[in-house]
């Protein structure tokens, strides 16, 4: 079994999209987003750069996957995109 963390709060973004691979490949939570304001602040630079990074890592890893997993809809756990 592989298990790949695609993107969690240590790497900047609200998520846990989490790529698991074993004789099928699982792709959970393919979400990821940042937050409007923290403590009162618009969100850095380094936020934006991580979203669009770790967005572009789950995109990547969802055109891999068999399966896609989401609990819940919110962007944290699952992004509109086109594959």
């Amino acid at each position: 079994m592989k298990i790949i963390p695609l993107a969690f709060e240590s790497m900047g973004v609200r998520s846990m999209a989490t790529f698991i691979e074993t004789d099928q490949k699982i792709l959970m939570e393919p979400g990821t987003s940042i937050a409007p304001k923290r403590f009162g602040f618009p969100p850095w630079k380094d936020e934006f750069d991580a979203l669009h990074e770790t967005r572009d890592r789950v995109q990547k890893y969802a055109k891999k996957a068999d399966i896609l997993t989401i609990s819940h809809y919110h962007h944290d756990h699952f992004t509109p995109f086109s594959l």
